[in-house]
């Protein structure tokens, strides 16, 4: 009998029998259960579904639909509810590792079958993380953000746009063609607002204008804040390194149309707690084509209505404080060499902080000065209308190389000269001869030619002290001096002149 016994028991172990555990059917009549705890472990709440319980309450079900958490019926394939408000609630994932990996949350999609998966294609939605919110009949989801796929699929390679929505209000599940996507970072790491094709590291919608401001101030009696716009700066520790150009460029245009920079301010108004309104300060705009005869116009406000100023235009130099000063340079590059180097710049004009004028020199000595910038001859030219030049004041050009009618005054050696139609017609030495018609004059008055006195039928003056020596016509042709003894009378006689 005992042999019968112990042969039945290996039996038993050798040969593994299957079976069913049946389960309690409420919370407080659960199996397979922890010892010592009756209301906690497996259960069937219903047909077809299996509870886990925790000291009595129901922490999660499954059923055919899916898993739930904190629900008796998951919509899903799973559903967590929470009415808690406390911080650690919903789903939570933790890394615990010496090392950069983190913890994540993974989002798959392929085309095909699980069994048979095929690749994604251009366009296709790959994973999204949507918010619902509840209307008082149905959860709308009506924002998220997700990646998309933007590119040609091949072996190790899905380009992916990661994009963010609003749908404004109704639950979008396809924001891309119904134009909801608010922001899109591309594949190649562009961002886009308001558009989802950003051809720039930032770009915005071009489909209707477009506004970047800072919010105002919110705190009480406080002043608006700055918005600065920095440049990238070259490398710290680098040496002579340049920094990088700030650059603002109008939008493309085609054809004859044109664009232009406008700049808007906030002049003062009136003492109170009304808004100000904005002025267009300044506008720049251009003419021409790069690398032709392109003109660049800064111009201020442009008055409006009948009789109404323009705004003023100020250009100014930086602050100074105590004994500093600042200028003024404008620049111009000149011809150089031929080729496709780029010429080198030239102050052509200066205004220093006295209020003087330099041309050719970054150092007036008076309120206008005009000076030689290297050599050279300097000039003032005057032209007419058609682009002529018809005088020169300076010490450029020599008579005989102008046009016909042109006028020339300069100096040669200390003397002034004065020219006319190309050629001098006066000189004034630097020992005060004038010369007319000669260019060295042998006496205070040298005229190479004749000179014509006019006929007189009276005293052209009276003879004093003060044009003592003065000669003039009778209506006879008879020679007059003028001496105060005894008064006009005809050349080497005493007699009294008749006129």
């Amino acid at each position: 009998m005992k042999r019968l016994i112990l042969l039945a028991v290996l039996s038993s172990i050798a040969s593994p029998a299957y079976g069913q555990v049946a389960l309690g059917t409420s919370t407080s009549a659960t199996n397979p259960q922890r010892s010592g705890d009756a209301t906690t472990g497996l259960f069937s709440s219903t047909t077809g579904a299996v509870s886990v319980s925790s000291a009595g309450n129901e922490m999660m079900r499954v059923n055919g639909t899916g898993v739930g958490i904190g629900t008796t019926s998951p919509q899903a394939q799973l559903d967590v509810y929470s009415s808690s408000s406390v911080l650690n609630r919903g789903i939570e994932s933790y890394q615990f590792s010496s090392d950069v990996v983190a913890a994540y949350m993974n989002l798959f999609k392929a085309r095909g079958s699980k069994g048979t998966p095929s690749a994604v294609s251009n366009n296709d939605y790959v994973g999204g993380i949507n918010t619902f919110g509840f209307d008082g009949t149905n959860f709308v989801y009506s924002a998220g953000l997700g990646g998309r796929v933007n590119g040609t699929v091949s072996t190790g390679s899905v380009p992916q746009d990661l994009f963010f929505f609003t749908s404004g209000g109704a639950s979008d599940g396809d924001p891309y063609a119904n134009g909801h996507v608010r922001m899109v970072i591309s594949s190649g790491g562009n961002v886009g607002i308001g558009t989802t094709a950003p051809d720039a590291i930032l770009s915005l919608g071009g489909q209707s204008a477009q506004t970047i401001d800072m919010v105002r101030e919110t705190t009480t009696s406080t002043a608006g804040n700055n918005l600065t716009v920095h440049a990238g700066g070259a490398v710290s520790g680098g040496t002579n390194l340049n920094g990088g150009n700030l650059i603002l460029s109008s939008g493309i245009t085609t054809g004859t149309g044109t664009s232009n920079i406008q700049f808007n301010t906030y002049p003062a108004g009136s003492t109170g707690t009304s808004d100000g309104t904005a002025l267009t300060a300044a506008i720049i705009s251009a003419t021409g084509a790069t690398g032709s005869n392109a003109v660049t116009t800064l111009q201020g406000n442009a008055g409006s209505g009948t009789n109404k100023n323009g705004g003023t235009l100020t250009l100014s130099s930086g602050v100074s404080t105590g004994t500093g000063t600042s200028s003024m340079n404008f620049n111009a590059y000149g011809a150089g060499t031929s080729g496709s180097a780029a010429n080198s710049p030239t102050t052509v004009m200066t205004i220093i902080g006295t209020g003087n004028v330099g041309i050719g020199t970054t150092s007036p000595d008076s309120n206008t000065d005009l000076t030689l910038q290297s050599g050279g001859d300097a000039q003032l030219s005057l032209k007419n209308s058609s682009g002529t030049t018809k005088a020169y004041v300076g010490t450029a050009g020599t008579f005989g190389t102008g046009s016909t009618d042109d006028l020339r005054i300069r100096s040669e050696s200390s003397d002034i000269l004065f020219g006319f139609s190309g050629f001098e017609k006066m000189r004034l030495t630097s020992g005060g001869s004038l010369g007319i018609s000669t260019t060295s004059p042998q006496a205070t008055l040298d005229v190479g030619g004749f000179a014509r006195l006019a006929l007189n039928s009276s005293a052209p003056a009276t003879c004093s002290a003060s044009n003592e020596g003065a000669i003039a016509l009778t209506h006879l042709a008879q020679v007059c001096i003028c001496d105060t003894t005894p008064a006009w009378h005809i050349l080497n006689t005493n007699t009294a002149c008749s006129w």
